[in-house]
């Protein structure tokens, strides 16, 4: 993957970022299947974290790989980049199917089940209940709000992307390496 213009971030785009926004997608969908109270897991959250952070760092790993050991920061950024927008272009299209057409209900069920497991959390960790009044009062006024809605999927998609410009560029710098100026030379 040399430095071919855009062929980086488009080759991350097809190679990892849509497969990964699929195997996403489908672990998202079986969890809705099988058990919706997953939904609000953070085990579930920690875990695609954890997987989409692998292979994106997998992806930096083989493309510096694909050009000798020597990757510069614009080809890895690209790499970051491409993957990612494939990755959160499928899984938002993926929620704006799941909540607004395969049940539209959902979104005010998985409202609910994250209000409950705040507050389970909350005083779990002994939290006083002068602060659990005023969360659960603030969760009052977001009733009604539809947290899948058209406009807050597409803040969620520009979000995400945002992230994903840091979170590149952070992990392009750790990944960088660029060749030697001069080449070591075998005559001596």
């Amino acid at each position: 993957m040399e430095n071919n213009g855009m062929n980086g971030p488009k080759k991350a785009f097809t190679q990892w970022g849509l497969p990964l926004g699929l195997l996403n997608a489908a672990i998202y969908g079986l969890v809705y299947a099988l058990n919706t109270k997953l939904l609000v897991s953070l085990w579930l959250g920690l875990g695609l974290i954890a997987l989409n952070g692998g292979v994106f760092i997998w992806a930096l790993v083989q493309t510096r790989k694909a050009q000798g050991g020597y990757a510069e920061f614009r080809d890895l950024w690209g790499v970051w980049l491409g993957a990612a927008l494939g990755l959160v272009l499928v899984t938002t299209a993926f929620n704006a199917l799941l909540y607004k057409v395969i049940d539209p209900t959902l979104s005010e069920q998985v409202q609910v089940m994250a209000q409950e497991k705040a507050l389970e959390m909350m005083e779990s960790m002994g939290t006083p209940q002068e602060n659990v009044n005023e969360a659960l009062a603030r969760m009052e006024q977001q009733k009604g709000e539809d947290p899948f809605s058209p406009l807050r999927l597409l803040m969620s998609f520009f979000g995400s992307l945002l992230l994903h410009v840091l979170l590149g560029a952070i992990f392009a710098a750790i990944f960088k390496k660029n060749k030697p100026l001069f080449a070591p030379s075998d005559e001596a």
